[in-house]
């Protein structure tokens, strides 16, 4: 097959942010996607880019510059290997992959989009499974009382995953667009707060009662000793943000005292049965049958050719919620 090029984003160092081109050359178990939109993992990425990490953390050992950020896209197969034949030329499919206009796969790694799926929708699929992991390690829910703190897309997605599930949500966070957003995706409450605001007895007040859950999406490792002392006995912790400095988590004696638990869920915790194809076959189904949507997270949209600017805006962690590439699109930001 002919060699193709394509354009990857590089973190060449801290606050460096390079687009290069680069060549690829299919082989015959491979397929090559022309991408159309990519999703920035805001968290990981921001941690990636500004270097925000201890040197003896399992961060420093992963992010090694020149690093290639990135981990979801969507894109059409334009050139298979003759060994291919469960994909067609022309499919769209959903692929883990970096950021960049095309990319190299194994068939067995794209995830064919069902008929009626929007690929604007489509590539929140990574995400979506890592907020659904969270929701199930919170165990059943119905008729439980869960809070989850942060406002960031995998929040906005752990609180649509819960209500799906009918339980009985809040968010905390002091963002006022994600605020918004989590009443759209129908948040019984949400608190204009942080976990280490003076006001935040008086905030809890509002909930009634203590969470039977609590679901930590922020990169913030003081928010752990906060929830031990502040969920129900017996209650339980889903850690799913991802501290640059992982040692400053501190356990309180809550956990012994009051029977509590505590779960870290990660990208690659699959539960011996969410893959990544399990999983997005959940998802799609689900926005296909509009019973969950992803239309109204998405800020704004970028050309690659501001990646720059992107970089920079995610760094100032400013009011966002989720940001794409639009890799078709090389001229303005929307």
């Amino acid at each position: 097959m002919n060699i193709l090029s394509s354009r990857e984003i590089v973190f060449r160092r801290p606050h460096d942010v390079h687009l290069r081109t680069c060549k690829l050359k299919p082989e015959i178990g491979e397929v090559v996607i022309e991408v159309t939109h990519s999703l920035v993992s805001n968290g990981t990425e921001r941690t990636a880019y500004t270097g925000g990490f201890a040197p003896d953390s399992h961060w420093a050992s992963w992010v090694q510059y020149p690093f290639r950020p990135g981990y979801a896209a969507v894109g059409e197969v334009i050139c298979k290997g003759s060994a291919v034949n469960r994909l067609e030329l022309g499919q769209l499919v959903a692929v883990r992959g970096h950021h960049a206009s095309r990319l190299i796969v194994s068939d067995k790694q794209c995830i064919p989009l069902t008929p009626g799926t929007n690929p604007r929708d489509a590539v929140w699929f990574a995400l979506a499974r890592i907020a659904m992991l969270g929701m199930m390690a919170a165990g059943p829910l119905e008729g439980r009382q869960i809070l989850i703190i942060g406002g960031g897309p995998i929040a906005q997605l752990c609180l649509r995953w819960c209500i799906h599930q009918r339980g009985t949500v809040s968010l905390m966070t002091r963002s006022s667009i994600s605020r918004s957003a989590a009443l759209r995706g129908g948040a019984s409450c949400v608190l204009d707060c942080k976990t280490s605001s003076p006001e935040i007895r008086e905030h809890m007040s509002t909930l009634g009662v203590m969470p039977d859950v609590i679901i930590d999406c922020t990169s913030d490792a003081s928010v752990l000793s906060w929830a031990l002392g502040s969920v129900a006995d017996y209650g339980r912790i889903v850690l799913v943000g991802d501290p640059g400095e992982p040692r400053d988590r501190k356990f309180t004696s809550d956990l012994l005292l009051r029977g509590l638990s505590v779960c870290g869920v990660h990208d690659r915790c699959t539960f011996n049965k969410w893959t990544d194809e399990a999983a997005a076959s959940v998802f799609f189904s689900a926005l296909n049958s509009r019973s969950f949507r992803t239309d109204d997270l998405v800020s704004r949209t970028y050309p690659s050719s501001s990646i720059c600017e992107l970089y920079e805006t995610l760094a100032s962690r400013g009011e966002m919620l989720g940001l794409l590439i639009d890799w078709q699109n090389q001229t303005e930001s929307v």
